[in-house]
């Protein structure tokens, strides 16, 4: 993680600082960082959109569905805390 953090800090995506009174550091993103991110969103959104766009509407309806249901399990896999259910 620190490699990650240090090359976005190099890039200037994000800055870090000591809290105060603790070893731990806080980072924050950057305008720049907080930019480079809508950017990224923006084409991954755009990208998915294209791939939803060959399914019909039930069809899309039910992958977001599977796809949910993966996320859950898989994050009561790795966490072994239950996910949360909707409202």
């Amino acid at each position: 993680m620190h490699r990650q953090v240090a090359n976005a800090e190099k890039e200037g995506f994000v800055s870090r600082h000591r809290a105060a009174g603790s070893t731990a550091w806080v980072v924050t993103a950057t305008d720049t960082g907080r930019a480079a991110f809508e950017r990224a969103l923006t084409s991954a959104m755009a990208v998915t959109g294209a791939g939803l766009a060959v399914l019909e509407p039930d069809e899309q309806e039910a992958l977001l569905d599977l796809l949910g249901r993966f996320l859950d399990a898989y994050t009561e896999a790795v966490t072994g805390d239950p996910a949360p259910t909707a409202p």
